[in-house]
């Protein structure tokens, strides 16, 4: 007996007990399954729920009524509460986890209806199809997108180039597009509803509408393209009318600015010879202005300078490089008395024109310039004119403070019709009591030494 319960009962008690544990372990492991629970926790739980497995379905099978009257007691609530916690946490799901679809859908304006089994859509008619691992995404972005409440937008395929009208990946056309047909043409929305100025139904769209819509715009597009040639043709047939138009234009338009530029060149030309004509006639009236003025500006400075008649010579007196002594106006004097006595009978002393210095005629002709001594005529009236440039200085004398000493010096320079004719200096020194009495003593010492000059000038 005891080997017969070794080799025959004991090992079939143990693959029972095993197989009763693999039974009891699917449903634990679809419950963890469910809730996304942890494999570990489903083996933990089917060390306790086993044991508690074989109780009960002990009790279940028992001979007695009361026994099987508390297995079932105990059974039924837990086959109930199994279903509702796999009712629970499978609520949400579309497919299982291993990818076996749990519902399938239809798609209305109110959102994604699920359903547990194949069947039709009571509300709109339509067949059911499965979710699966392919177009669970798509499925989850549409009852999304139609339960947010936002409004249905109108798409355009024609704007982007990678529009799609049904979900990737799908044994069936899942629609992303939804559509109204027109006379002449379809309008598409990205979620079902109404059209929102008619109130026309939005329909899934279908391969068939699909290729109406490619058959249309390929249609418009030759249309657009003919069009597109005959406006082109129409375009450039306008333009050669209007470049020869403009041709025309342009040449007309230049015959008349030629002509008028003829018009203006010759009046431009006519005016430039009256112009030149007045200029010529301004200019020469200027010259004979500026020439009587600068022959009368001439005239008169000569008839200034000029000396009294029958005289020979002209001498005239500067005091440019006089220095600032209060008697520089007495030795002026002084100087111009005694070269008038001394030069009695030879000629004339006269003191220089305000013009004549003020306007540098002077200077000029003492720095080599003779143009006033060619242009003045002055030569026509005597043969040749004197410059004399003096200068004076006065100090205490050394021997005696009471008296004064002054240095006179001159420069002569002669000038005849050909230009200058000789330079000659002279120096003289004075003394007195005043400055006028050494300037005197000096200017009379000086004038006697041009008398001399002039004496050899005139035995020359």
């Amino acid at each position: 007996m005891a080997l017969f319960v070794a080799a025959v009962v004991l090992p079939s008690a143990l693959v029972n007990y095993f197989l009763f544990r693999e039974f009891i372990n699917s449903y634990i492991f679809s419950v963890t399954d469910a809730f996304g629970l942890p494999s570990n926790l489903a083996a933990a739980a089917s060390v306790v729920l086993v044991p508690l497995a074989l109780i009960v379905l002990g009790l279940v099978l028992s001979l007695r009524k009361n026994r099987r009257t508390i297995g079932l007691a105990i059974l039924i609530p837990t086959l109930s509460l199994y279903y509702v916690l796999l009712w629970y946490g499978t609520r949400n799901d579309l497919v299982t986890a291993d990818g076996s679809p749990l519902r399938c859908y239809t798609i209305n304006a109110d959102g994604v209806r699920f359903f547990e089994r194949a069947q039709v859509d009571p509300r709109t008619g339509e067949s059911c199809i499965w979710v699966n691992e392919e177009n669970i995404r798509y499925v989850s972005a549409i009852d999304a997108r139609l339960r947010s409440g936002e409004p249905t937008r109108r798409v355009d395929p024609n704007v982007d180039p990678n529009f799609v009208f049904f979900a990737p990946g799908t044994h069936q056309a899942a629609p992303l597009v939804w559509y109204v047909e027109t006379t002449s043409a379809y309008e598409f929305f990205d979620a079902p509803g109404v059209h929102p100025t008619t109130g026309r139904e939005l329909l899934p769209v279908t391969p068939a509408v699909v290729e109406s819509w490619l058959a249309r715009r390929r249609a418009d597009e030759v249309a657009a393209e003919d069009a597109r040639r005959v406006e082109t043709e129409r375009q450039r047939l306008a333009a050669e009318n209007e470049v020869r138009r403009r041709a025309e234009t342009l040449r007309a338009e230049r015959e008349r600015q030629q002509l008028e530029e003829q018009r203006r060149q010759e009046l431009a030309r006519e005016r430039q010879q009256q112009a030149a004509r007045e200029a010529e006639e301004r200019q020469l009236a200027l010259e004979r202005e500026l020439e009587a003025a600068e022959r009368d500006r001439l005239q008169r400075i000569v008839q200034i300078v000029r000396p009294n008649s029958g005289d020979v010579r002209v001498y005239l007196v500067s005091r440019l490089s006089a220095s600032a002594s209060a008697d520089s106006a007495a030795a002026d004097v002084a100087l111009r008395n005694e070269l008038q006595a001394a030069m009695e009978g030879i000629g004339s002393i006269s003191g220089l024109a305000t013009e004549f210095v003020s306007e540098g005629y002077f200077a000029a002709i003492w720095s080599g310039d003779l143009s006033f001594l060619q242009t003045s005529r002055l030569f026509s009236q005597v043969p040749e004119m004197w410059l004399i440039e003096a200068s004076e200085r006065c100090a205490a004398n050394a021997v005696s403070a009471a008296l004064r000493r002054c240095d006179i010096g001159a420069t002569l320079q002669r000038y005849s019709e050909d230009g200058l004719v000789g330079t000659h200096e002279a120096h003289a020194v004075g003394a007195g009591v005043t400055d006028a009495e050494a300037i005197r003593q000096a200017s009379s010492q000086l004038a006697r030494r041009i008398r001399q000059i002039a004496d050899e000038r005139s035995t020359q």
